[in-house]
């Protein structure tokens, strides 16, 4: 049977107020018809009247539909949001610390754009970036939709759910031209207080030399790459799940280099043979190539920035050498300018422009670095 469409909107304009007091809905869809009653006053008994209404003809029972939480209806939006993307980490962790908390226990029926507007509000107190509270917002302008594409209600979104506008930026670092020239030229760390050879030093080159997420240099493996390309297809979450990236735009070909084939082939001779589907970095998990980066910064005098920061580094090297849109498909990010894309795919010739400027811009940092720490300590560049 297929019902007539009504917005919650629309079925308020036809509630009526009762003689007695309170208010009543008389509706007939599909030659069935239905009274709907509240006692409440003002448009809170319209509204009352008009979430009954709705909840009966989505099919279900008035009763049971409005005290069904809006946890409830959160935790359906993952596991359906699982069947798009793997990659539901971020999202479940932004609803367990930021939105369930605060409208969780709300029957989602009588969820409001205000309770929505709570939630950026308190995050907002908690002292969260912008970014972050965008997120949060993009998380639930996401379950609206969702609420929509499953006839729950379609009355509700995000569209005048502002960002408060005194949230503190995000304060993103890049590594100086020093911490560059580092990072390439040593190769030791401290494991068990004893001095040895870093087995990731070559993923900490890559996220500088490729812009990667600090997933994605964990999900590479062997098979990933060729003498010219490297196909970033996966990512390993923060819990040692693989994925398959984060948006859409994750999976892509970037362009091999001089410096990216020298790393690839120095980490190839830690191995003694090279499985395709072997993980090029080893089966370490992020927290463990965290921890480990933050180690070797400190036994090399590197000034620490967070892993994730090695792309800002990546993207404070190009910003002036790349086009933005080209800039944005070589880190994998959602951009307008993809009608323009063509470096998606290893199409012959595509990257021919682009390598010498990922060439001249790494080496020029690179030496730039090696004059200033000679500099200060009062050695000539030869």
């Amino acid at each position: 049977m297929t019902y007539e469409i009504y917005t919650q909107k629309e079925l308020m304009d036809k509630v009526k107020p009762r003689h007695t007091g309170g208010y009543r809905l008389d509706l007939q869809v599909n030659n069935m018809r239905k009274t709907f009653y509240s006692t409440k006053k003002g448009d809170t008994g319209r509204r009352d009247c008009a979430r009954k209404a709705l909840a009966w003809i989505n099919g279900d029972n008035s009763k049971r539909c409005c005290t069904v939480s809006t946890d409830a209806v959160f935790q359906n939006f993952f596991r359906d949001k699982e069947a798009i993307t793997s990659d539901t980490y971020n999202l479940r962790n932004y609803y367990k610390n930021h939105i369930g908390p605060i409208i969780g226990k709300i029957p989602v029926l009588k969820l409001t754009r205000n309770d929505l507007r709570r939630v950026i509000n308190e995050a907002y107190r908690k002292g969260l970036s912008e970014k972050t509270l965008s997120n949060i917002r993009g998380v639930l302008s996401g379950f609206c939709g969702y609420l929509d594409e499953c006839d729950i209600r379609n009355d509700l979104s995000t569209r005048f759910v502002r960002i408060p506008q005194n949230a503190k930026k995000s304060n993103k670092q890049s590594l100086t031209a020093e911490g560059i020239y580092l990072v390439f030229s040593c190769d030791y760390t401290v494991l068990n207080n004893e001095e040895v050879y870093d087995d990731l030093v070559n993923a900490y080159r890559i996220g500088i030399a490729l812009g990667l997420r600090p997933g994605e240099i964990m999900g590479l493996q062997w098979g990933d790459i060729t003498d010219d390309y490297i196909h970033i297809q996966r990512a390993i979450n923060a819990k040692g799940m693989q994925t398959s990236g984060k948006n859409a735009f994750a999976n892509r070909f970037l362009p091999q280099t001089r410096f990216t084939r020298g790393i690839f082939n120095a980490q190839a001779r830690l191995f003694p043979t090279l499985n395709p589907t072997s993980r090029v970095f080893g089966d370490y998990s992020e927290i463990t190539y965290c921890a480990r980066w933050k180690r070797f910064c400190a036994h090399n005098g590197i000034a620490y920035v967070t892993p994730y920061e090695l792309r800002h580094t990546f993207a404070s090297i190009y910003k002036t050498l790349l086009k933005t849109w080209i800039l944005d498909e070589l880190m994998g990010h959602v951009h307008s300018g993809i009608t323009q894309g063509v470096y998606s795919h290893p199409l012959a010739g595509d990257m021919d422009k682009v390598v010498p400027i990922l060439e001249q811009g790494l080496n020029d940092q690179y030496n730039r670095g090696k004059k200033q720490i000679l500099s200060l300590i009062g050695v000539a560049d030869e």
